[in-house]
């Protein structure tokens, strides 16, 4: 029973690496598209700090890590920039007009910063590419020693 429900964990763990690694990637062609200036006068227009690097940023973290996310690799490292990205959208723009997405609210950006979270915690799952280069639960030299000898 134990190893079903670790099959369906790496299910759900694909599943939503691909629909999230497509709505990044999607988002970050539309911000290509749209042009970096835009996305400049975008993000001074929030306050944000440094707009042209984080524009630039945006769109190569989008792009990049989207398809990075599609396939399993670097998980950790993309659930991480991913939360922090949303976090920093609310802050800088959707959290003064409350929760409601309908009002340009917070509630997309805490689905995707929840999303992130979890590939920071859990990774890729068995299966994506990040799990090439984990050690077997049964290779010994990935055991920890609990008890030293004293010799």
């Amino acid at each position: 029973m134990t190893s079903f429900v670790r099959v369906l964990q790496d299910i759900g763990l694909m599943l939503a690496r691909i629909a999230t690694g497509t709505i990044l990637m999607l988002h970050g062609w539309r911000r290509w598209q749209d042009g970096i200036p835009h996305q400049v006068t975008v993000l001074n227009g929030h306050g944000v700090p440094y707009p042209e690097i984080f524009g630039w940023g945006t769109v190569i973290f989008e792009l990049l890590g989207g398809a990075l996310l599609v396939f399993g690799l670097a998980t950790p490292v993309i659930g991480l920039v991913l939360l922090v990205q949303q976090v920093m959208l609310m802050v800088y723009s959707t959290w003064r007009h409350g929760f409601y997405l309908t009002g340009g609210g917070y509630e997309y950006n805490l689905a995707l910063a929840s999303l992130g979270t979890l590939f920071m915690v859990l990774g890729s799952g068995r299966a994506g590419v990040d799990s090439l280069f984990r050690r077997s639960e049964h290779d010994p030299e990935r055991r920890v020693i609990r008890d030293a000898d004293p010799a």
